[in-house]
Order: C-alpha cells, then structure tokens, then sequence
C-alpha cells in the first residue's frame, strides 16, 4: 500500500498538485487477501482553490490523469516484479 500511494503521489506532483505528507493508517482492504489499500483527500470544498479543482472539467480530468497514471506504474512495477 505505501508503494502504490506513493506512486500516486508521484503522479499527482508530476500534474503540478500539492501533495501533503503520506500517513500510514489501518484500512481495511475491500474484499479478501492483500490488496494494496489508498485513501485519497484531493481537497476540501470549503476551500475554494480545492472547490474550483474539484467541480471544473479540466481540474477534474488533471486528477483523473494522474491517479490513472499513478495506478498504472504501480501496476507496470509489479508486473516486472519490483
């Protein structure tokens, strides 16, 4: 789990986002096994910088692209085993 959220935070950096400290906190993981397992705030509403990412398209597609992006080197690196 640390792996992939620091992947996605990574990502989320590479698109110019403002990325607080990872905390490592018990999650459960959503079915059975061991599923890597991320909680991500991307902002508050009250806030109205977060406000105009969070309800605009392009704020929108910019946190898209770099979640998927994110999940997608996590998913490349355990393919090739690292």
């Amino acid at each position: 789990s640390l792996r992939l959220a620091n992947n996605l935070a990574s990502a989320l950096r590479d698109q110019g986002l403002n990325v607080h400290d990872i905390t490592e906190a018990p999650l459960l993981p959503l079915g059975q096994g061991d599923l890597p397992t991320v909680l991500i705030e991307m902002g508050y509403l009250t806030n109205q910088a977060d406000r105009l990412l969070l309800t605009q398209e392009e704020g929108q597609k910019k946190v898209a692209r770099a979640l998927y992006n994110g999940l997608k080197q996590f998913g490349e690196s355990r393919t090739k085993g690292n």
